[in-house]
């Protein structure tokens, strides 16, 4: 909309799309095969020091996946946004401009939701049933629920045995963006059909991470 003769236009819209992205990364097993070693040595000494009891079961020790834990990211990116702005146009035969204005949306830009490779998975909740509800209480192995954990830009994350082997983390930046920039076109052309291109810049802040699955680490 035109709001001073054909120097000022206001224009008013929402910015799409949402864009989906598949990838994965490895967290390291070496702490979690680590600790199961610890806990087959523990179970080897329970079942001779046990064996000749009344009631004796024996307790089988636990094989494990000789890789890395493989996790699965759904990652989707949120550029859904209403924008509110003027453009500039210091001439009124041309149709070079300089826009200002804002958008405003929503505050985690990216989702990601990981999840943990199954075989992984189910030697871990083995491991933990093994350790919790089948070992005597001097045999167990401590710190076995906190030990599937990887980091991002120096903050440390972990998969929680009740999650299922999934974590959710959003990258969250300012709901209000400042925006400027500079093209050529006009949004409402002169003729049946115009062009419109424009390069700029939103100032979303610092981003931020976010999740319920961080810990205190290190």
């Amino acid at each position: 909309m035109p709001v001073v003769t054909d120097h000022l236009v206001l224009v008013l819209g929402y910015n799409l799309p949402n864009i989906k992205v598949n990838t994965d990364f490895d967290v390291s097993s070496s702490d979690i095969r680590q600790k199961i070693n610890e806990m087959n040595t523990n179970i080897n000494n329970y079942n001779a020091q046990a064996s000749g009891m009344p009631n004796f079961s024996r307790i089988d020790n636990l094989d494990y996946p000789d890789k890395d834990i493989t996790v699965d990211v759904d990652a989707k990116v949120n550029f859904g946004a209403f924008k509110c702005m003027l453009e500039y146009y210091p001439s009124a035969e041309n149709s070079f401009h300089i826009t200002a204005g804002m958008l405003i949306g929503q505050d985690n830009f990216v989702n990601l939701k990981g999840t943990a490779d199954a075989e992984w998975w189910q030697t871990y909740m083995k491991a933990i049933e093994i350790n919790d509800k089948q070992l005597p209480s001097e045999y167990r192995v401590s710190n076995l629920e906190d030990v599937v954990k990887f980091s991002i830009d120096d903050r440390t994350f972990q998969f929680k045995p009740n999650s299922n082997g999934k974590v959710d983390l959003d990258v969250n930046i300012n709901k209000v963006r400042p925006y400027l920039g500079f093209g050529f076109g006009r949004p409402v052309p002169k003729k049946r059909v115009g062009f419109q291109f424009e390069l700029g810049a939103w100032f979303h802040g610092k981003p931020e991470i976010v999740s319920d699955s961080e810990v205190s680490y290190d």
